[in-house]
């Protein structure tokens, strides 16, 4: 299941937030649209950091997740949510 965030100017993410199924495995991307580096981290029982090239993208496959809300921080502030345990979307 795809879940794709782009950072956009003022490091506010587009959209602020994807709903996926419980327990079915996370592609999570985040994309750089506003041409710097970034760092991301994934807070959920296990954390999944990407490192994003200035106008690159980076991937990480996230195993299932019971239902929840997780925290999306992009250097180290919380901008976005994986919201697990909905209906797929943003």
């Amino acid at each position: 299941m795809p879940a794709t965030f782009v950072i956009r100017a003022g490091e506010r993410l587009s959209p602020s937030s994807v709903s996926s199924p419980a327990f079915l495995a996370v592609q999570l991307t985040v994309v750089s649209a506003d041409g710097r580096p970034h760092r991301g981290l994934l807070r959920a029982p296990k954390a999944y950091s990407l490192s994003v090239a200035s106008g690159g993208r980076a991937s990480v496959l996230v195993p299932g997740l019971r239902a929840g809300r997780y925290g999306l921080e992009i250097d180290g502030a919380r901008r976005g949510t994986l919201i697990i345990g909905a209906a797929p979307g943003p």
